[in-house]
Formats: structure tokens, C-alpha cells, sequence
């Protein structure tokens, strides 16, 4: 049931030491205030990114795990929903586009304005590439997904060392973006080979009706998680420097890291759940009560390593000492992921029994809640302050979906 979690493992180490050394050759080539522009450029990128697919990323792994087999059902799901996605995407790059200035003025950054026109850019393979892969998921092609997954970072990391080793400024870093995501559409596109079929791609009146109808109630249901991952950043971008930015996004960088890994257990299990949520709900249970007992050890582990060994290996790997005071808020983001690292794998589990309004109304609060919290107490306590906000939202949000669900499906009990 969880054969895809070896390759699932590589993606995230994958993940984890690509992720890392992009961020010591950005801050090595360019300072803490370069890393502070590449995080912002990243975090805009990532929430524009959202906007683009509209959520159906997600509602397309349940579409496709119930069609397993039926090869032209597949191929019409595929065709009407990419077509729905590209038309979204036109208007939403149009309007990045145009937002660069007005964001840079914001964020009082001059070097961000650039690499959010390229971000607009990279928002087409970017939303392709959201659909095509959760459709691989709900076939359950799961080591297809991951490796797909894994020739996106790599491609990140290299095209990262070619950028900064060519003494280009950091204005152009977003072009990694672009090069990342156009080299995973080809990845991808090769793996669909054998399930594309001429005569079948046709665009479906039923599904695109069906599509329409999601989109209508939950376009922002990614959007908000998405948010909620980098309202911190965007906020220290706001009220303290691009340095201030830098050293948070290593926290930051730590804490998506970890989240990353718990989602191993999410896209591996997310065409079981789209199948037996109905109507099997003691397996269920068990695939929860099992990766429970998985995580918390784990991240128990992770982060007692990290309290011993944090501070020298910054140190080492990091030319500008300034990072180390990333440490604190580090520490609070893992602590705050360790009390409901149990939960947080199975946090779209009410987009899997069809309560997508209480999902989309769930993320809001919490993003409000999180917003909120960030401007008091990065205004009061700095960056340690942003990791409290993030930290105090995540517990919130996780045990608010867990209880919701409890009160509307009484029969079940995810206790580990």
C-alpha cells in the first residue's frame, strides 16, 4: 500500500539537499539580502502558482483514481481540464505581470521586480505541471511522481549553480524557475506517453461542467494553505530588510523541508483514500494509525538532531554569520510541526469526502489568523515572532480540521 515510499524517501532527501544548497550558493553569491529576494520572488511565485490551478490539481486526483483503467475517460479528463487551466492561467500572468512594480514598491525591493515578470512566465509549465502530476498520483503511478518530483529539483539546483556561477545579479534568479519547470514538463510529458491516446484527447462537456462546478466552490482551497506557508516571509519583506528576510527563509526553507516529508504519506495514500473514504473507513484508520506511529518518532529525532548540530553546521556551510540567527525560529517551526506532525499528512481529508466549502472556509480563517499574528509579532519580536505566528496557526488549523471532521463523521476515530 505504501510501495511508493522508497522513492518517496529519495524525492525529499532529494528535496532537502537541493533545497539547502540553493540557498547556501544564493547567500554565499549574494549575501542574506539576496536570499531575502530570492524567497520573496519565490513566495509570490508559488501563491501566483496556486491562483493558476485553481484547486482542480487537487479535486483531479480523486476524478482520477476512480477512472483508473478506463483509458479514455482518463484522456478526456486530461484534455478538458488543461484546457480549463491555460485559460486561467492567461489573465492571472497578465496580471503578475503588471503587479512587478507595485510589488517591488511594497516590498521596498528593487531586485524583485524583474524576477516577478519571469515568475509570470513560468506560471504556464507551473500549472501544467501541477495537473499532470496529480493526475499521475490518482493513477497511483506513485514512483513516476516522485521522480518526476526529483528531476524538478535537480533542475532547480543545477540551473541555480549556472546562474550564480555566471556572476549574473540577482534580478535574473528567477530564470531558474522558468528552466526548472519547462525541463519537468518534458519529464512529464515523456511518462505520459502510453497514456495519451489521438482519438480519446477530446475535450468532455460533462467533466469540463464538473470542473466549473469545483472551481466554483473551492478555487481558493490551495491558495490559503499556500499562503499560510509564506505570509510570514511576505510580512518581514513589509516591515524589516531584505536581510531579515534572508535569515528567516532559511527557517523557512527548514520548516517546508519537513513538510515536504510528511506529504510523502499524503500523495501515497491520496488515491486509497479517494477509493475507500466511502466506504471503508476501518482501513483508514489503519493507514492513519500506522503513519502516526511513523512520523512522530521522526520528527521527534529530527529535531533533537538539529538542536545539537544547528548552530555548527550553518556555521560551515554558510559565509555570512548572520544566518546562524535563524536558530530560534527554526527550533519553534519544527517544535510547533512535532505536536501535530500526526495530523498534518492527512490535512486534505475533507477535500476526499466532498466537504471542499468547509475545507475552503477552514484554510481562510486560518490564513487570517496567521496574517494577524504575523503583523503583531514580527512588529514585536522579529523573526522569532513570524516563527511563533506560523507555528501557533499550523497546531490551530490542524487540530480544527480533526475536530471538524469528528463532529460530522462520528464513526470515526484516527487515534494512532
Amino acid at each position: 500500500m505504501l510501495k511508493g515510499l522508497p522513492v518517496g524517501y529519495i524525492s525529499v532527501g532529494i528535496f532537502a539537499v537541493s533545497g539547502l544548497l540553493i540557498n547556501v550558493i544564493i547567500a554565499n553569491s549574494y549575501g542574506a539580502a539576496g536570499l531575502g529576494t530570492f524567497a520573496q520572488t519565490l513566495a509570490i511565485y508559488l501563491v501566483f502558482g496556486q491562483l493558476v490551478t485553481g484547486s482542480l490539481h487537487i479535486s483531479i486526483v480523486k476524478d482520477s483514481a476512480i477512472n483508473v483503467g478506463n483509458i479514455e475517460s482518463i484522456n478526456k479528463i486530461i484534455a478538458t481540464v488543461l484546457t480549463i487551466v491555460t485559460t486561467i492561467t492567461i489573465p492571472i500572468a497578465l496580471l503578475l505581470f503588471f503587479l512587478a512594480q507595485p510589488i517591488s514598491i511594497i516590498l521596498d525591493s528593487n531586485s524583485i521586480y524583474q524576477n516577478i515578470q519571469i515568475v509570470s512566465i513560468s506560471l504556464f509549465p507551473f500549472a501544467l505541471n501541477k495537473i499532470l502530476l496529480g493526475i499521475l498520483n490518482g493513477l497511483n503511478k506513485v514512483r513516476t511522481y516522485h521522480s518526476c518530483q526529483i528531476i524538478k529539483h535537480l533542475s532547480l539546483a543545477a540551473s541555480t549553480i549556472i546562474i550564480c556561477g555566471s556572476d549574473s545579479e540577482i534580478e535574473n534568479i528567477a530564470i531558474t524557475f522558468l528552466i526548472s519547470e519547462l525541463i519537468t514538463l518534458l519529464a512529464i510529458l515523456i511518462n505520459y506517453r502510453n497514456i495519451l491516446i489521438k482519438d480519446h484527447f477530446l475535450i468532455d462537456s460533462a467533466w469540463a461542467k464538473r470542473f466549473f462546478s469545483y472551481l466554483k466552490d473551492g478555487y481558493t482551497a490551495s491558495l490559503y494553505p499556500e499562503l499560510n506557508l509564506r505570509v510570514d516571509l511576505l510580512i518581514i519583506g513589509l516591515f524589516l530588510s531584505d536581510t531579515s528576510v534572508g535569515i528567516y527563509s532559511i527557517s523557512q526553507a527548514i520548516y517546508e523541508g519537513v513538510s515536504t516529508l510528511l506529504s510523502i504519506y499524503r500523495v501515497n495514500v491520496n488515491s486509497i483514500f479517494a477509493r475507500l473514504v466511502n466506504n471503508n473507513l476501518e482501513e483508514v484508520r489503519n493507514i492513519i494509525s500506522k503513519t502516526a506511529r511513523q512520523v512522530y518518532p521522526l520528527m521527534f529525532a529530527m529535531l533533537t538532531i538539529s538542536l545539537l548540530f544547528y548552530e555548527n553546521i550553518i556555521t560551515i556551510i554558510f559565509s555570512d554569520t548572520r544566518i546562524v540567527g535563524s536558530f530560534c525560529a527554526t527550533h519553534i517551526l519544527l517544535l510547533s510541526t512535532l505536536i501535530v506532525c500526526g495530523l498534518v499528512p492527512f490535512n486534505h481529508f475533507l477535500l476526499h469526502i466532498g466537504e471542499i466549502k468547509l475545507y475552503r472556509t477552514l484554510q481562510r480563517n486560518i490564513f487570517l489568523l496567521n496574517t494577524t499574528l504575523n503583523i503583531i509579532l514580527i512588529n514585536t519580536n522579529g523573526i522569532e515572532g513570524a516563527a511563533m505566528a506560523t507555528g501557533l496557526s499550523l497546531i490551530v488549523g490542524e487540530v480544527y480540521w480533526y475536530r471538524k471532521f469528528r463532529k460530522k463523521n462520528k464513526q470515526f476515530d484516527p487515534s494512532p
